[in-house]
């Protein structure tokens, strides 16, 4: 008889990078899913609904408003490859590390494929933690 073991992913991100990594449980260790980082571009964050501003309008705004809007679309393409990557059969279940912010709107836009396999989601930024630093605030988080 066969024991089915279960892939966990950890998915890392913020509005403008984002890495996935396998979990393995016994000791707790990251890797890094080859071909897995994500990293916001203008061309990555700009939404089809994208329009071109002048950089006085953009100034005198503020900018905060775009600002927010490429980091949605930026967490849009998280969910899309966490999507594609379920569809594919590459994880079975997800832990999501999320800023706050990035966090509601990635709620609002998973798809539920990908709602089903989440194990934990966790508020936080940890996109620029070393390997072994994750590997702690993760095992400080799971039970």
């Amino acid at each position: 008889m066969s024991i089915s073991t279960k892939t966990t992913w950890l998915a890392v991100g913020d509005g403008a990078n984002a890495q996935f990594y396998a979990i393995h449980a016994i000791p707790l260790r990251l890797t890094r899913v080859p071909a897995s980082a994500l990293k916001a571009s203008r061309k990555t964050t700009q939404g089809a609904e994208h329009k071109p501003q002048s950089l006085h309008t953009t100034h005198v705004g503020g900018g905060h408003g775009d600002h927010q809007r490429h980091e949605d679309v930026f967490v849009e393409h998280i969910a899309q490859a966490l999507d594609a990557a379920a569809h594919d059969g590459e994880y079975d279940e997800v832990i999501v590390v999320l800023p706050p912010k990035a966090l509601a709107h990635f709620r609002k836009v998973v798809a539920q494929n990908v709602q089903k396999r989440i194990k934990k989601e966790i508020n936080g930024d940890w996109t620029h933690l070393a390997m072994p630093d994750l590997e702690r605030h993760l095992a400080a988080e799971l039970p």
